[in-house]
This record gives structure tokens, sequence and C-alpha cells, in this order.
């Protein structure tokens, strides 16, 4: 164009008359007004939140111009952010010109799993990592496994407006690590620690789904929880509709997806989490769970019939890691019992440990508290009967019992402050015939000849039962 505008094509010479053909240089920038997060992809297809450049690649071929034309057919954006861009074509001596463009959600193309407030994208590996951990139990549900759809350039995707396919999301458990033994284990659908309870496949809805756990009056859960098969679907419609009043209906409609964008907020990707509802949600249950570490893989594929005009039929996946630590302290076993009788007067050897467990026999081994025993009926003296515990157990290394000999005791062992304990019995104390022939018991747990009988002075070696009455020893007097 010349400096009026006007096309010169032909006319675009040098000075010996011959064509000029100009070299065709195309740029494309993001525009800072309307800059968000980029989403990139991780090696498994999900997306990584990261402060970065627009674009992963600009590809255009080098072209020139003939007869002052150009033509550029191949400029193509790889995995584009939503946004604005501008394209700047250049050329030496001459004005550049520039147009925007405007970069759409597209259709769906990736899972991400990582929207929950407490999780975060490990670098190495791509999966999401939920940092709060899970105290486990009979039934251990996920707290919020919010799914949602990305588009290939990692924009969220709500499918209603941009993909009629209808498709499911399927979770399974894949990987466990075993914190107590280190033992690894691959899970698949047919060897699982999922209970019955688990809705493992569902129906996604304006581009995300979401297992949840339950609902409660003092605890409820977000608007996109899904009703579980068995629950009522009463309260959460309640929930929805009463909050519809004045308020735009599309911010209040099961499973929007917003653009993800800080303006949204970065909870859940800023999908709307009121009104709370409460009731039984679809879920992931654990079933008694060892304290350890799980991998969870969520999937997606269109239904059979349900996808003519999708461009993928399977989605990437994306894969959740979460943490089990030991659940409430629920019961107490002896990992070294008490003898069913010994010595007056001596520290217990071995000694007593108590084994702190939770419902699903995980050792209590963060629990920071105290062990205590208690002995009936009364002794005369108690030594060591308090102990902390420490990893879980309780050891009771000083524990030293004064009683009476020929009497069944019954030793009671507790948790300060929980209310559980554990019973012993019986525990009795060595009887005199077994310590020296021909003694009986005195007061005070001792041990005397029986009348008619005196020491026993011979020599052992001469066949002598190696008591006196003066030898002071477990057998004698204390």
């Amino acid at each position: 164009m010349d400096g009026g505008d006007n096309f010169i094509g032909a006319l675009d010479v040098d000075q010996l008359g011959t064509a000029v053909r100009r070299d065709l240089v195309t740029t494309v920038e993001g525009k800072s007004s309307t800059q968000v997060k980029k989403y990139t992809s991780t090696p498994g297809g999900a997306p990584v939140i990261d402060e970065g450049p627009w674009l992963s690649d600009v590809s255009v071929s080098a072209r020139r111009t003939a007869l002052g034309e150009g033509v550029i057919d191949d400029l193509q954006l790889s995995s584009p952010t939503l946004g604005n861009y501008a394209v700047t074509i250049s050329s030496p001596a001459l004005a550049s010109v520039s147009f925007d463009i405007s970069i759409t959600a597209g259709q769906p193309s990736s899972l991400d799993a990582c929207g929950c407030p407490t999780c975060f994208r490990r670098a190495d590996d791509g999966i999401c990592v939920d940092t709060l951990p899970y105290r486990s139990d009979v039934q251990m549900p996920l707290r919020f496994a919010l799914v949602v759809m990305r588009d290939a350039g990692g924009a969220l995707v709500n499918t209603t407006l941009v993909d009629t396919a209808i498709r499911n999301v399927t979770a399974e458990l894949i990987y466990g690590k075993n914190d107590a033994t280190g033992q690894e284990v691959r899970y698949t659908p047919n060897a699982t620690l999922l209970s019955e309870a688990s809705q493992v496949r569902l129906i996604a809805e304006g581009g995300m789904v979401a297992w949840c756990r339950n609902g409660t009056a003092e605890n409820p859960i977000p608007q996109f929880c899904l009703l579980s098969d068995t629950g009522v679907d009463g309260p959460r419609v309640f929930a929805l509709e009463g909050r519809s009043s004045g308020q735009s209906s599309e911010r209040l409609q099961p499973g929007h997806v917003g653009t993800g964008s800080e303006n949204d907020g970065e909870d859940f990707y800023g999908i709307q989490t009121e009104p709370l509802w409460s009731g039984g949600a679809s879920g992931l249950y654990l079933k008694s769970p060892y304290t350890g570490t799980y991998i969870y893989q969520f999937s997606s594929r269109c239904l059979v019939g349900k996808c003519e005009h999708a461009l993928y039929s399977e989605l990437y996946i994306d894969q959740l890691e979460i943490t089990v630590v030991p659940g409430p302290l629920h019961r107490l076993t002896f990992l070294v019992a008490p003898p069913s009788a010994f010595e007056n007067d001596f520290v217990i050897d071995p000694s007593v440990q108590l084994l702190l467990l939770d419902v699903a026999d995980n050792v209590c081994s963060d629990l920071d508290t105290v062990a205590s025993m208690n002995i009936s009926p009364d002794v005369h003296r108690i030594y060591g009967q308090t102990t902390p515990v420490t990893g879980g157990i309780a050891s009771f290394g000083k524990l030293r019992i004064v009683g009476d000999r020929g009497i069944s005791y019954t030793l009671r062992f507790d948790i300060i402050a929980t209310g559980l304990s554990i019973v012993h019995f019986p525990y009795q104390i060595n009887s005199c015939k077994d310590i020296k022939p021909n003694s009986q018991r005195a007061r005070g747990g001792h041990c005397e000849c029986v009348p008619g009988y005196t020491e026993d002075a011979r020599p052992t070696a001469a066949g002598g039962t190696g008591y006196t009455e003066s030898f002071q020893s477990t057998s004698t007097n204390f």
C-alpha cells in the first residue's frame, strides 16, 4: 500500500523497474490488558497452572510478496490460552499492520482434578496432590474431588455451550503405598479398596463432575456436589431454588464453569460453591484404608452413539494423590501382654506394651497422650503405673507390683482422657511353693516355712533346695 492506503500491486518495483519481493514477518503477542493465568499441558495431558508465556508455540512460514501481494495461510497457534491476541505483519522499510484475534473455549480435550483449595500440581510428574491429609475410617470419602474439562489450550469448558456429547467421567483407585510396611500395591477395578458405596462413574454436567463427602447441617457441601443414587433430592433442590430470587440463573446452574481467572477466585477454579446444601452426595469411599499414599485416576469417554460431533471422544486423564493418616483412637491391644504370673516387687520383664489402633487397625502414631495401669483388688504398692505414649505404643518399662500371693488380680490399662481401656486377667504373684518347698505365704507378700520345717543348709550340689532363712532373694523375704 502506498501512503494513502492505495494498493500499488505491479507498481511495487525498484529503480530498474524490477518487481520487488519483500519479506513478510508475522508475530503474535498476547494483549496484556486481557492476560489471565496460563494453562499448559502436563505429560499426562492434565493442565498445569503457571504464570508464563501465552503461547506454547507459533508456527508460520516465511513469506515474500509478489506484485505487491503476499499470502499467509499457515499461521498456527499451538495450545493458545483463552484471550485476545495481536497479530502483526511487518516488512523492512514498510509500516507494519496489526489486527486482533480472540480465542474462545474449544471442545473438551483433557480432565483436571486439581481445583480443590488444598491441591497443587507436582511439577515432575504432573500429578495433582492434595496437601490436606485424610483421617482413616471404616468408610473414608474424598472430601471434594472436582473434575473439570479443559480444551487443548487449557481453558475451562462449559460443555453445554460447545459440546453436545454426553460424556461420563470414571474414577478408579490405581495405586497405594502402606507407610507402615512400605508395600506398594497396583489396584484394578477388580482388586480395589473402593467400597460398594462408591459411585465410580458419573455423567458430566456443564463440563464437570464432583465426588463429595456427605453434607450436614453443621458442615454443608458446595452446590456442585451431585446427589447420590440413594440420596433424597429435596435438600439440594431447595438450596438451589432458594437462592434463585434476584440472581442470575446461569450462576446458579449446577455445574456452571467459570473462566478460572483471578477475578473468579482460585478455589475450585472459580466455580461457584454457593448455595451450600446438606444430604447424601455421590462419593468415592475407601474401605478401612491403611495409612499411606493413594492415587486416583480420572478418565472420560463419550457414551456409545453420543459422540457424532465430538472432536475428542476420549479425554486426557488426570490423577489425584491423597495421604491417609491414622484416624481417631478406636481400640487398644497388647503388643506385649502382661504375664499370668510374676515375682513380687520386681520390674515386670519383658515390659508390658500397649498398641493404640484406629478403626482400620492403623497404629495411632500421631497421638500425644499418657497411659496408666490400675489393679484390683488393691495391692500394697505399684511402681511405674503411668507412661507416655510414643509412636502409638505405651511401654510400661518400670512396672513393679507389690501384692499378696495366692490372689488373682485384674490389671486394667487406660488411655487417659479417651475412656478406652483393656483388661488382663488373671495376674498372680508367684506362689510360695513355686519359690521354695515347704513354704507358705506370709504378710506383705513374704514367704515363710511351714511349721515343722526349717532351712535347708545342704549345698545344692548335694541335693539341697538352696533355701535358707537368711537368704534374701526373689524366693524369700521382701
